[in-house]
């Protein structure tokens, strides 16, 4: 069935026939369909009493449970304030109890009490098979990295990526519609081409935190079947459908519309790619770009190495590449079109494997990292990342839970076990590591080369990407609560930023990003240790809450740029004085300064 609009006036049970009758039911059957309740002038939500309800050959009414546990007749979906208004909803009906039984009548219902304007969409009304449902033995299997993607500046449904990554990794990889920006680069629902179909521009190595933040440091490939190595992204890029996406943790792969396939699994400075060329490609290539000039990328017969720098600039250093294909390229150079730097490997054989790793140190760390982590084959690298993800998701097994509640909880959990990233890189061996990372919080020196940092590079582990007043009270009681252990790493990898730069960051992106109210730090760092975590160096982390609280940060360019407690430096600039101390946002200032001193004591 088509998009169908619905509207009325409410009082009343009112019901009219849908297409779809005449079919028996059988056993694992579901009514499914997708409804869109506009939200009236009134706020009486009376759009949203509606629901597809089905009448039986023998004179029975079903209306059973959503996915919830919902009742999931008209009435009882408004009753139950289910279904989001100005949104279009996912509704699922099991079935199975009425296996056998023959559809008469499917009806649309709008049951809403009261008298009122109302109006609506429905769409995708099916009655068949339900998928089959994972069994509990991959808890990655229930996650949808896709969840929360449909978001835009405009509008915010999580304004996430489908991120494939390592837990907690130093990268992420995320397809990508848009390869010339680090704000929303992928965009499933929007900037669709001529047929309404969303066009891949590329896989990319990302770092983003959020999308008000930015992105950095964004490295982005994209497998060309083209006579001509295309560099330009609009000109290379290839339609493709969710129905055609594999999108989890470990694994990412698309079957674009030009028949090529394209793979990636995660190590966690690094991934492994697969790409699939159709029999018929006029070119087989694999184009190497970034979202702007500030990139360079070459090839030595070995390796092609490069870098990027670009984005969000908060603490941002340069990152290196080193990666290695599974047969050598006929050519390289520059691609055709794009950006000047962007350059392309072209290939005479049907499938080529990429091992690419990266690093913020220089181009020999990033080929260490690669030889640490991507010896393996494709499918034993995302079965390493399949166990670390699964070892992290089973800290919960919610008993009696449906399929899309499990989505729901290892979906989320998911996403809490992304962040913070991991910022440091080993430079000894598997079986004795050597940490060391490239400062994101301390001064440059001098100038970065194309084969190594300018980044103070120290021995250690920091983690960076958390902005704490976003977090102190969900991610980071989560992380003590489920991850007591890797909680006082992490902890410790922000008090790193104290012992290299005076401060922890109030918003780390990866630095100082001069952000949001308040030191929450010191809030999830005491309540982490309240509730049992064993704290690497307590008194550190302690010292860094009180430096949060009694020292006022300096300006710098008349800021205190993500330090500290920007109402205590400015009473320290003026209050003395007896002059009338003006704060932006200072009841949310001082609200968050008194909670953050008090988890200090």
């Amino acid at each position: 069935m088509e998009g169908t609009r619905y509207s009325g006036t409410s009082g009343g049970r009112q019901e009219v026939g849908l297409p779809g009758a005449g079919g028996v039911v059988a056993a694992g059957d579901r009514l499914r369909y997708k409804i869109y309740p506009v939200l009236d002038a009134g706020l009486m939500y009376a759009a949203t009493y509606a629901a597809v309800e089905l009448v039986f050959a023998d004179g029975t009414r079903f209306f059973g449970v959503d996915q919830y546990g919902k009742p999931a007749d008209a009435a009882g979906q408004g009753a139950a304030k289910i279904l989001y208004a100005d949104q279009w909803n996912d509704v699922q009906v099991d079935l199975t109890a009425f296996a056998g039984k023959t559809v008469a009548d499917v009806l649309l219902v709008v049951d809403a009490p009261g008298a009122g304007e109302f109006e609506g969409w429905i769409d995708d009304v099916e009655i068949g098979p339900a998928g089959v449902e994972p069994d509990g033995s991959d808890l990655a299997a229930y996650v949808d990295t896709r969840r929360g993607t449909n978001a835009s500046h405009d509008f915010s449904r999580g304004n996430t990526l489908p991120i494939t990554a390592w837990p907690n990794g130093f990268n992420f990889l995320t397809p990508v519609t848009n390869a010339s920006t680090y704000r929303w680069p992928y965009e499933y629902h929007r900037a669709n081409n001529a047929d309404n179909r969303p066009e891949l521009q590329g896989l990319t190595f990302s770092h983003q935190p959020s999308p008000w933040m930015g992105d950095r440091d964004q490295l982005t490939i994209m497998p060309v079947a083209a006579a001509e190595p295309l560099g330009d992204p609009a000109e290379r890029a290839v339609a493709f459908s969710h129905d055609d996406e594999v999108a989890r943790p470990d694994l990412y792969a698309v079957a674009l519309a030009n028949g090529v396939r394209a793979e990636i699994a995660p190590t966690d400075h690094g991934a492994i790619f697969r790409f699939t060329f159709p029999a018929d490609a006029a070119g087989r290539h694999l184009v190497f770009d970034t979202i702007d000039e500030n990139g360079a990328f070459s090839y030595d017969g070995t390796a092609v190495t490069g870098w990027v720098e670009n984005g969000a600039e908060t603490g941002r250093t340069r990152m290196f590449c080193y990666g290695t294909f599974s047969v050598a390229p006929i050519g390289f150079g520059e691609a055709s079109g794009g950006r000047e730097n962007a350059r392309a490997a072209s290939f005479d054989v049907p499938e080529v494997t990429l091992r690419m790793a990266t690093s913020f140190i220089g181009v020999e760390q990033a080929r260490h990292n690669l030889s640490l982590e991507l010896g393996g084959s494709f499918e034993e690298i995302q079965a390493a990342a399949n166990a670390a993800w699964n070892e992290r998701l089973a800290v919960m097994r919610p008993e009696g839970a449906t399929p899309p509640q499990l989505r729901t909880v290892y979906g989320n959990l998911y996403r809490l076990n992304l962040y913070p990233n991991s910022h440091f890189e080993n430079a000894g061996t598997v079986d004795e590591p050597s940490y060391v990372y490239a400062s994101p919080v301390l001064p440059v020196e001098g100038l970065a080369t194309d084969v190594s940092t300018n980044a103070v590079v120290k021995p250690g582990k920091m983690y960076v990407n958390s902005g704490f007043w976003d977090t102190y009270r969900t991610a980071w009681p989560a992380y003590a609560f489920f991850y007591p252990a890797l909680t006082a790493e992490l902890i410790d990898g922000f008090v790193q930023q104290y012992r290299d730069g005076g401060w922890i960051a109030r918003w780390s992106s990866p630095g100082y990003a001069d952000c949001m109210t308040g030191t929450s730090s010191d809030v999830s760092f005491a309540d982490a240790y309240l509730k049992g975590v064993e704290l690497v160096d307590p008194l550190a982390t302690y010292d860094a809450g009180l430096r949060n609280a009694t020292v006022a940060p300096e300006a710098t360019r008349g800021r205190a740029e993500g330090r500290g407690d920007r109402v205590l430096r400015r009473v320290c600039e003026h209050g003395h004085r007896g002059e009338r101390v003006v704060v932006a946002r200072g009841v949310s200032e001082r609200l968050r300064a008194g909670v953050d001193g008090v988890a200090v004591v």
